[in-house]
């Protein structure tokens, strides 16, 4: 019976062990807020700048189940405080469109009128005013657009129906824009930020504020910076949420049974293909491997293991799966 709590106190305490946190691989210096939108606004930075929405939880980028929100005459709400009041900045999300209109899909606003800044991107299919694809416009405090704005037009089409991730970054009166952690171009011509009030919150998915207009799409891992990201930091992120993402993938594709286990362990793969590459770890709760092997078989032999918690790490050399099974 006491090996048996103990077991059971082993796995309950590994569970809740595991704190959603900011990925290694998104740069905290300057951080204001990281959104991962698995299933709640909560911000994983340790500003703890948690948000809202009346949108739906949805499939993420590589549709890997409740980790992304679907907006549709709805928008996700971040709040702001003095820290946003900075002429640096870097701004980046996935999104997915299903339809566009004309008007800012992402805004520092005050309901009441003022606003600091706004993004908004379309397609070919529907540009924006003078055949623009993409642009950063500084507001003037009653409420109007600043006289100048950084805007990109015929040069990336930020197409319908597929995920993109965006990169605003601002330094002052210069604009860069990326796609998918590609430079699309730089532009100069902004005016100066001017108005903020700690009435302002960061709007995704509205035009705010007056008559609200809304985007009909989704956004997925929303980050801010108090700085500007270097070119190199923003080809980083994005290949390492295209890795990230894949790993997810595999996880949630990939099974194992029967568990608590005896003897064996049976993989299940999924409809993942080529496993006949991948190899095997079993690691221990103190993080020591004690078995390894390649992937030539859908049965683990686990009988020689002692009783006690495991993690079963199918890898196939770039991304991984990591399961946690019993001993019995």
């Amino acid at each position: 019976m006491k090996k048996l709590i103990y077991l059971f106190l082993t796995v309950v305490f590994m569970s809740h062990s595991i704190v959603a946190q900011v990925p290694s691989y998104v740069p905290t210096d300057g951080l204001y807020g990281y959104w991962p939108l698995d299933g709640n606004i909560n911000d994983l930075s340790v500003n703890g700048n948690n948000g809202t929405t009346d949108g739906d939880y949805s499939t993420d980028t590589y549709e890997n189940g409740v980790q992304s929100v679907y907006l549709e005459d709805d928008m996700i709400i971040l709040p702001t405080n003095s820290d946003l009041n900075v002429d640096n900045f870097t701004i980046q999300f996935w999104t997915k469109a299903v339809s566009y209109n004309i008007h800012n899909k992402v805004m520092i606003a005050d309901p009441s009128g003022p606003w600091r800044w706004a993004i908004n991107w379309a397609d070919s299919v529907s540009p924006l005013n003078n055949g623009e694809f993409f642009y950063y416009h500084p507001g003037d405090c009653d409420g109007t657009y600043a006289e100048s704005g950084n805007n990109i037009d015929n040069l990336v089409s930020i197409d319908r129906d597929i995920w993109h991730l965006l990169t605003v970054v601002v330094v002052g009166q210069q604009t860069s824009f990326y796609r998918n952690g590609n430079l699309i171009t730089v532009s100069n011509e902004a005016s100066n930020l001017t108005c903020f009030n700690e009435n302002m919150s960061i709007y995704f998915g509205g035009d705010v504020p007056g008559s609200i207009e809304y985007y009909n799409g989704w956004f997925d891992n929303i980050a801010i910076w108090t700085r500007s990201l270097t070119q190199q930091e923003i080809i980083d992120l994005y290949e390492s949420e295209i890795l990230s993402t894949n790993t997810a993938n595999y996880e949630s594709n990939i099974n194992i049974y029967p568990n608590p286990a005896n003897d064996h362990i049976a993989i299940d793969f999924g409809n993942l293909d080529n496993v006949e590459d991948w190899s095997i770890k079993i690691i221990n709760i103190l993080g020591q491997e004690v078995l390894s092997q390649p992937m030539n078989t859908d049965k683990i032999n686990v009988s020689e293991l002692s009783k006690g918690v495991y993690i079963i790490r199918i890898s196939d050399g770039v991304n991984q799966a990591d399961k946690k099974f019993i001993k019995n």
